[in-house]
């Protein structure tokens, strides 16, 4: 496999960038929802999601990230994807490593803005993050002295339907050209991204937590993640469904989303890899057999270990209910805030009906989760890898 090879035109990239509290994840996936639901195939990636690794040498990882980009741009390119909005905060000396991925890629870089005052608000009042405040701050005037973007849209004030429809009319009437960074040479970007299997000698483990919708996936993986990184080893992490936001203009096929996703995982755990990772803990679904064997295959020569969370009625019905109404983490996609007791009731029904169902095909170690604390349950996962 290689991160920028692929016979398919790649995708045109929107960038938001700016500090934590302008509103970029949020006005991301609304762009992306929105040019998916007119027709257009789009792709989204949230650039935190790429570069889960640690411990590292590198702060923000933006090296690895700035790989994974390439290998999910291949994937969407792939999948027929014209357009993928990407958000996510970025130093302006870090941009030349994302802008000379190349491979017929046009970037837009929009900045989007907002007040200080706004920032502390936001970061304070919807995010409960007030330590973040000062950072924020600092990175809006570090992003002020140099001043790279090709579009700057001001949040402050704007709901984010507003700024949706702001940066859909800038970006629609901006001439034609290159991005204010330009691309490198082709051949120095296939020497820097090439991506040519596992690294010689590595043994790379993958742990893949599984279940239905509210078994505690994500908790329970990332419980994982960082016990692995106590333990000294270096670890990586990727949610499954964080890779695979693709639309083929009209609906996303589970085929369309289920070969991006496996794509996507076998050239990032390479990636990973690559960075000195040892361990790669992965969270989503996996639904039957046939998915199963297809990561196995992306990942080989890797270790693939699985593990399926079940839960009974109760304990799903109270995770629902605790997700529809936590504030603190609000990942993109993340369809279960604010629902109505209805809604709920409905996502509780459909995931005892797919449990019941991953079960029946017999995907992964069952590990159960009623009525116990996270690092047990993360203990009786590792326990199904060692």
């Amino acid at each position: 496999m290689c991160g920028v090879s692929s016979s398919a035109a790649r995708p045109d990239v929107l960038w938001l960038f700016g500090p934590p509290g302008v509103g970029k994840t949020a006005t991301g996936w609304s762009l992306y929802r929105a040019w998916s639901a007119e027709g257009t195939p789009t792709g989204y990636v949230d650039i935190d999601q790429l570069g889960m690794l640690y411990p590292t040498t590198d702060p923000r990882n933006h090296r690895v990230k700035a790989r994974n980009l390439a290998a999910a741009l291949d994937a969407f390119a792939a999948a027929d994807v014209r357009r993928v909005v990407v958000s996510g905060v970025v130093d302006p000396d870090e941009m030349a490593d994302f802008a000379h991925l190349g491979g017929g890629t046009r970037w837009v870089w929009c900045r989007l803005t907002a007040p200080a005052p706004a920032i502390r608000h936001r970061l304070t009042t919807h995010r409960d993050q007030p330590e973040m405040v000062h950072d924020a701050i600092a990175h809006a005037e570090l992003l002020d002295r140099h001043d790279i973007a090709d579009l700057r849209v001001d949040t402050g004030g704007r709901t984010v339907d507003e700024v949706v429809e702001v940066v859909r009319a800038a970006v629609g009437s901006r001439s034609p050209g290159p991005s204010r960074i330009g691309p490198a040479p082709a051949e120095e970007q296939r020497a820097e991204l090439a991506v040519e299997g596992m690294p010689s000698g590595c043994a790379l483990t993958v742990i893949a937590v599984t279940g239905p919708r509210a078994v505690g996936k994500s908790t329970v993986a990332w419980e994982v993640f960082q016990r692995v990184q106590r333990e000294g080893r270096v670890a990586a992490f990727l949610d499954l469904e964080q890779i695979g936001f693709v639309s083929s203009g009209t609906a996303a096929p589970s085929a369309m989303v289920r070969d991006v996703r496996v794509t996507n995982v076998g050239v990032m755990a390479r990636i990973f890899a690559e960075a000195g990772a040892t361990v790669l803990v992965l969270s989503g679904p996996i639904a039957d057999p046939r998915e199963l064997a297809a990561y196995t295959a992306a990942l080989a020569p890797a270790q693939l270990t699985v593990v399926r969370l079940t839960a009974d009625d109760a304990s799903v019905r109270d995770r629902v209910a605790h997700r529809s109404v936590q504030r603190l983490l609000h990942l993109p996609g993340d369809d279960l805030r604010d629902l109505s007791a209805e809604a709920q009731r409905d996502v509780v029904q459909r995931s005892l009906r797919d449990g019941r169902e991953v079960a029946a095909a017999s995907v992964g170690h069952p590990v159960n989760t009623d009525g116990r604390p996270v690092d047990q349950i993360a203990e009786d996962v590792l326990a199904q890898v060692r």
